[in-house]
């Protein structure tokens, strides 16, 4: 009996054993043979394959110095509080405004004169036209360059504003308001030409190019025609012919603008000049020794100049030189007796030698 009970028992417990073996075998079984469609239907457990970030402890951290600096350790900046200026600070800020103020006025009122020359209020002794010239620092290291190094001169600063006025100034005249390719005609001054055998009255006028906006002076010659048709390509000559000494010659024609038949050269404008006629032989300044050595200079320059190319003046004289304000020499007539064949002398050497010759004559009448 207890054989028999014995066995029944192992068999029971070997039955129970492998029973959930039995149970996981045909669930493996079973999963293999599952379509995709239910297998895809099927939940997947999924395992982290790292660890979760875990920050490490604060106490390994060392605390920042802004963190750790207290809000009473914190200062700020005081508010910007302007200096109060001084009663001498504000009468010279409001000299200088009104001194700015006054320049307006001043410039407005400036006019070119009919030779040529600026002319100048009397009260405008110690004004600017564009700014106070720079303080002098006297109190700066001695390594330090002063303001007024960097600073244009103040004469060459105010010649140059006066040369700009005087370019762009336009007086009221009854000239037309066109001729040729040039417009803002104003008239300058008028010489008597005596390089020919009857003298020939010429009108400087100022006026404005439509073609590059620059300004060139017009000498225009009443009732006067070119001696050919050709002699207006004379001028072509004096193209080439560039000096300091020299206002340079640009083109010739001729029109009815004016009313009647005139000739017109055009030349580079000289601003702030006159001729030598009207500033010293008419006025009797008596002049230096310097001055004659100068303008000696500046006329045999000139010359040299002009002989090289294989041309001559032939209309030199007082009426036809400028001279500027600081004793710049300019001719100011050239190719005038090329246009007009007016030849002093029959052939080229001798109209060279009459060039020379007319420099003492000029001499002569300056002493």
């Amino acid at each position: 009996m207890s054989s028999s009970s014995t066995g029944e028992c192992h068999s029971t417990a070997t039955a129970s054993h492998t029973a959930p073996e039995s149970i996981s075998a045909a669930a493996n079984s079973a999963n293999k043979v599952q379509s995709p469609a239910l297998r895809a239907q099927t939940p997947v457990k999924l395992r982290a394959s790292s660890p979760a970030f875990k920050p490490s402890p604060a106490k390994n951290r060392q605390p920042s110095s802004v963190a750790s600096t207290s809000s009473s350790q914190l200062r700020l900046a005081p508010a910007f509080k302007p200096r109060p200026r001084q009663p001498e600070e504000q009468r010279a800020e409001g000299s200088s405004i009104k001194g700015h103020a006054q320049v307006l006025p001043a410039f407005a009122s400036m006019a070119v004169a009919s030779d040529g020359c600026v002319e100048r209020p009397a009260n405008s002794g110690n004004e600017d036209f564009f700014m106070k010239p720079p303080p002098a620092h006297t109190g700066q290291p001695p390594y330090m360059l002063p303001v007024n190094h960097f600073v244009v001169d103040e004469q060459l600063r105010r010649m140059l504003a006066l040369e700009m006025h005087a370019m762009s100034s336009v007086s009221e005249s009854d000239l037309p308001a066109q001729v040729h390719s040039y417009h803002s005609l104003s008239p300058q001054e008028t010489v008597d030409v005596f390089g020919a055998s009857f003298p020939i009255r010429q009108h400087q006028i100022k006026a404005q190019s439509i073609a590059d906006g620059r300004c060139y002076s017009l000498h225009r010659i009443t009732g006067t025609q070119p001696a050919s048709k050709s002699a207006l390509g004379a001028v072509d000559k004096w193209k080439a012919v560039q000096s300091p000494s020299i206002a340079q010659v640009y083109e010739a024609f001729t029109t009815r603008a004016f009313g009647d038949n005139s000739l017109v050269i055009v030349h580079e404008l000289k601003p702030l000049t006159a001729s030598l006629k009207s500033q010293i032989v008419d006025t009797g300044v008596q002049v230096s020794e310097a001055f004659l050595w100068s303008l000696v200079l500046q006329l045999i320059s000139a010359l040299r100049t002009v002989h090289s190319a294989g041309l001559a003046v032939q209309t030199l004289s007082v009426s036809t030189i400028l001279l500027s304000q600081t004793n710049r020499v300019y001719l100011n007539s050239c190719g005038l007796a090329d246009v007009l064949a007016i030849h002093s002398s029959p052939n080229m050497d001798a109209a060279q030698q009459g060039d020379l010759q007319a420099v003492g004559h000029v001499l002569s009448m300056v002493l």
